[in-house]
């Protein structure tokens, strides 16, 4: 019992093994009463374990932990308690997610773990948190773009402080961004802070990307190698297997891809707004669909320049972990002669995320290259007008800087060959 109370469940187990040695038909009673106290211990462990694996902020090192001692529990025969229900209350890790023994509900979804084998109730119940996690992000975008356009400023929500990587030092607030709450009429300001609440929206996806996706990745690879040992078991037995048994490959196709295309869209719709004409790019606006007509148009946009080139930087490292996740998620697969090996995975679920993700860091980045070129053929066009001067050197100076910010630079051939015509032709119309 002191081994569950602090957590230690490795010795805990060991410490029931040796108690399992008891005979049924012992008639020690002092051995029976330990018999009978060593199975509540290991009902509280078994609910305190499952507890853990419904936990969001809890490390994938623990989870895995978690999932290894309930699945050697489990092996263990622990009695049934008609009366565990009543007990549940008493749990010292007790998740509020819980609504009933072994039954947890995150997000609106119910999920019973006592159903499916530990590791594939992990990835569920983390799954569940992912799509509770995206929800509410892009509900918080929604709400907080309301709030600015009905007059309160971004400073006083909070996100500066705590979101922008690049404001002022020491957490304090610039005070030009303070404001006392007005109509939207008489003050553009709030045109700025929505650009940066997109922003902001922006980085906080890539961050939830970054950091669940490799996460349950984790628990389904954990999940797999269970199944693989499970179907091993069966086969040496030379039992029957079960009609269909839920994969992790079809958690992830079901559960995770559907979440991971939603939250890239929003991505891609506050990092860019709307896609360029004749770009065949769909980008689908995930939130504002009702919001008045000012604002639906300025959600619409294209970013300022410094911020489409953070907000740029951001979409591609998550382009790189949609790409390493996509070939981590190949192992998941069913090989030929699993029961689920029947339907044909031609192209990972995360492949169309990936595409709609690299669109959009080609977008952000061409539109980086214009706006770098059209800032170079003013300048140069200024200086050949007013001093004669021809400034190669400017656009030397362009065209380095562009190739240490792009991350795709051979795919902004055509933008850069274009942009370098435009600024030697205002620079002859100068000197004309």
């Amino acid at each position: 019992r002191q081994h569950v109370e602090n957590g230690r469940f490795s010795a805990a187990l060991k410490a029931y093994r040796r108690v399992q040695v008891i005979d049924d038909s012992c008639n020690i009673e002092i051995l029976i009463h330990v018999k009978k106290q060593a199975a509540e211990c290991a009902r509280e462990a078994r609910r305190e374990l499952e507890d853990r694996l419904a936990q969001d902020k809890i490390t994938v090192t623990g989870l895995l932990d978690s999932i290894r001692d309930l699945g050697e529990l489990l092996e263990l025969d622990i009695p049934h308690d008609p009366k565990e229900a009543e007990k549940v209350s008493g749990s010292r890790y007790r998740a509020a997610t819980l609504k009933a023994v072994g039954t947890y509900s995150i997000g609106g979804t119910s999920i019973n773990v006592r159903e499916y084998p530990p590791a594939l109730a992990c990835l569920l119940l983390q799954a569940a948190h992912f799509t509770s996690l995206v929800t509410s992000a892009i509900e918080e975008t929604d709400s907080t773009t309301h709030r600015i356009f009905e007059g309160e400023s971004l400073s006083s929500q909070g996100k500066l402080d705590s979101e922008s990587k690049d404001g002022t030092a020491n957490g304090t607030e610039d005070p030009s961004a303070q404001r006392i709450k007005s109509p939207v009429a008489n003050n553009n300001q709030w045109k700025y802070d929505v650009l940066e609440a997109r922003s902001l929206a922006t980085i906080s996806a890539v961050e939830i990307i970054a950091k669940w996706l490799p996460r349950l990745l984790e628990v389904a690879i954990a999940a797999r190698e269970d199944e693989k040992r499970r179907a091993a078991r069966v086969t040496a037995r030379g039992t029957a297997a079960k009609d269909h048994q839920l994969t992790p490959f079809e958690v992830f196709l079901d559960n995770v891809a559907p979440t991971v295309t939603r939250l890239i869209e929003h991505a891609s719709f506050c990092g860019l707004g709307s896609a360029p004409r004749g770009s065949g790019m769909d980008i689908v606006m995930t939130f504002g669909k009702k919001s008045p007509d000012k604002l639906r148009q300025l959600l619409k946009s294209p970013l300022p320049p410094s911020q489409s080139s953070r907000v740029g930087k951001e979409l591609a490292a998550m382009v790189e972990v949609l790409g390493q996740s996509s070939i981590t998620l190949d192992k998941l697969k069913p090989l030929p002669g699993e029961p689920s090996s029947g339907n044909i995975y031609t192209m990972s679920p995360l492949d169309n995320s990936r595409t709609l993700g690299e669109q959009s860091v080609m977008t952000i980045e061409r539109r980086r290259c214009i706006y770098a070129f059209d800032i170079c053929a003013r300048g140069c066009s200024s200086r050949a007008t007013g001093s004669g001067k021809f400034d190669a050197d400017a656009l030397l100076t362009c065209l380095r800087t562009l190739s240490e910010e792009l991350t795709r630079p051979e795919q902004c051939a055509g933008e850069v060959e274009k942009g370098c015509e435009l600024v030697i032709r205002k620079c002859c119309d100068g000197l004309a």
